[in-house]
């Protein structure tokens, strides 16, 4: 019998399930079976699974569908390993994903559930740390989950009668991680071991709003296990203003200090925080919030020394102390006399922005690109096309600060309203197509049931504008690190081809999808003759570096 289950709950993930299980095939870890537990996808989910003939995978397909939390739980009741790893259908776990989270547990008795870090990809990108020590994640809970696809021990599900409960969908994970962190310790190793995929799609995009709501009921259920004599009113200011993001004024910072001062004393006298974890904590959201709010009131625009010395001598700075004061004098100096410019990366312009948060992510109003525009032309930006800024060395510049404006994917609004604004504006700008999604013969998952794509009149118009540089996005949008250096090939040289057939010239010009890529990538890039290549994240460009590829900053509107 295998030591562990690798526990893949699916529902309608054909565009992802097979690189899933392929991650999972491919851990340094052999001991494993992996169940695959399907809740009567509608789409081919199934038919690709059963493609696989590897020994370790078991399948099993619901009458009906149930639900994640019910189908989780149908998942565990099938299950007699001595661990658990749980995966979702749509992620990409590292090859030593189970080797260390194993490896933890069985040296750490006392540790019931391994986690680690995280990359988020898909439409957007960062990395994710959780606390390691299982005392500071044990406070962390009070405002998020700590846990994410974790190798645990299966006798906490026998043992304590643990189960996910479904109605805490779609926060159920959440819910079931704080019913575990009273029983048992969690460790959270300090490496990217996963890669978790943000679509349109997925659960947390979907149901977004409930989820919100299902997140702030765990949040209660935390507090009240730090002490049950907050009263209803505390619990809704907890869970209402002390979790905004940004501070509204100096009375509304010290409501917050008093109200971390009382969570300090009813710890106390119940006990079940170690307070100095607990007090690090509350001393952390209240700095970030803090620093979040002098930079959106103060620094939104860029750091320079004119903004510094009004954030100085703003009320608020006497709140900041001498450390963050100092972090900002810094950021201040060195963006003065480093920064050189921006590329900023966008997607959409709409006139109503979508209610899911993925693709909300993608989208601007002309509204709000153009006071972007306006803010920093009078900041003495100069707005510049793709091909100025590969006239001139980034790393000799000693010109004036510029941004140049670009689109990835090849949307039919860029036509529609980006342009427009851009024309009357005298902005130039950069468009980089996805070959494929012209004339919307391939559809954008990340926007299901919807035609998105450009024409190709409208990218012969743009392109006849001085103003407009048509770059290339590959044709079909993949992660060309995970390609091998043919496929990448294909992808880039192909799409080149297919854009300089449709406009009679060559393109120069290149985006990388998701900002991923690998060394392959780059010297395809360089030998096929690519001129610039640009990533999706790295912020501004600085004076004395040079860039292949360039850097660019994710514009999101709030």
């Amino acid at each position: 019998m295998a030591k562990v289950t690798v526990l893949m709950p699916t529902y309608n993930v054909a565009p992802f399930v097979k690189e899933a299980i392929d991650s999972v095939l491919q851990q340094t870890y052999r001991d494993f079976e992996l169940l695959v537990i399907d809740d009567c996808s509608t789409d081919n989910t199934i038919e690709i699974v059963h493609n696989f003939h590897d020994p370790r995978i078991r399948i099993v397909q619901n009458e009906k569908n149930v639900g994640l939390a019910e189908n989780l739980n149908r998942g565990l009741a099938l299950i007699d390993t001595e661990y658990v790893a749980r995966m979702d259908g749509d992620d990409i776990a590292e090859p030593f994903w189970l080797e260390r989270e194993i490896g933890i547990l069985d040296t750490h008795p006392d540790i019931g559930i391994c986690s680690a870090g995280f990359e988020r990809f898909g439409t957007t990108a960062t990395q994710v740390r959780f606390p390691e020590r299982h005392e500071d994640c044990l406070s962390n809970m009070l405002f998020e989950c700590s846990v994410i696809v974790p190798t645990f021990r299966m006798s906490l599900y026998r043992n304590h009668g643990l189960r996910y409960r479904t109605d805490a969908f779609p926060a159920e994970d959440y819910q079931f991680w704080a019913e575990c962190l009273r029983v048992t310790k969690i460790y959270n190793l300090q490496e990217t071991l996963f890669r978790y995929r943000m679509h349109p799609q997925q659960i947390c995009s979907v149901h977004h709003e409930i989820q919100r709501r299902k997140v702030t009921e765990v949040q209660l259920y935390m507090l009240e296990w730090l002490s049950p004599d907050f009263s209803e009113e505390e619990k809704a200011y907890y869970t209402g203003a002390f979790m905004e993001p940004l501070i509204t004024s100096l009375k509304d910072l010290s409501e917050r200090q008093a109200f971390c001062k009382k969570m300090m004393a009813q710890n106390r006298s119940v006990g079940h925080f170690e307070e100095k974890a607990l007090c690090r904590r509350l001393k952390k959201h209240l700095t970030i919030t803090l620093y979040n709010t002098i930079v959106e009131r103060y620094f939104s625009h860029g750091y320079s020394l004119p903004r510094y010395w009004r954030y100085l001598t703003s009320g608020i700075a006497l709140r900041t102390g001498l450390r963050y004061e100092s972090k900002l004098l810094l950021k201040s100096l060195m963006r003065r006399n480093i920064a050189v410019g921006e590329i900023w990366m966008l997607h959409r312009v709409v006139e109503q922005r979508s209610d899911n948060p993925a693709q909300r992510e993608l989208e601007v109003t002309p509204d709000w690109i153009e006071q972007k525009i306006m803010e920093y032309r009078r900041d003495g930006y100069t707005f510049v096309s793709i091909d100025d800024i590969m006239s001139f060395p980034v790393s000799n510049s000693k010109s004036q600060r510029f941004v140049c404006i670009t689109f990835d994917d090849g949307y039919h609004d860029n036509y529609t309203l980006a342009y427009p604004l851009l024309k009357r504006l005298g902005v130039p700008f950069t468009v980089y197509v996805t070959s494929g999604f012209i004339n919307n013969q391939s559809p954008m998952w990340w926007y299901p049931d919807q035609s998105l794509g450009i024409s190709t009149d409208e990218l012969r118009q743009l392109d006849a504008d001085p103003l407009c540089t048509i770059g290339a996005h590959t044709v079909t949008h993949p992660h060309l690190d995970n390609l091998n250096p043919e496929q990448q090939r294909q992808e880039i040289s192909n799409s080149l081809h297919h854009l300089e057939q449709l406009l009679g010239h060559p393109i120069h010009h290149f985006s990388l999808p998701h900002g991923d890529y690998n060394t392959d990538t780059l010297t395809i890039c360089q030998n096929i003759g690519i001129a610039s290549v640009v990533t999706s994240w790295g912020g501004p460009l600085r004076r004395g570096v040079s860039y292949y590829p360039l850097p660019r900053v994710n514009m999101i509107q709030p």
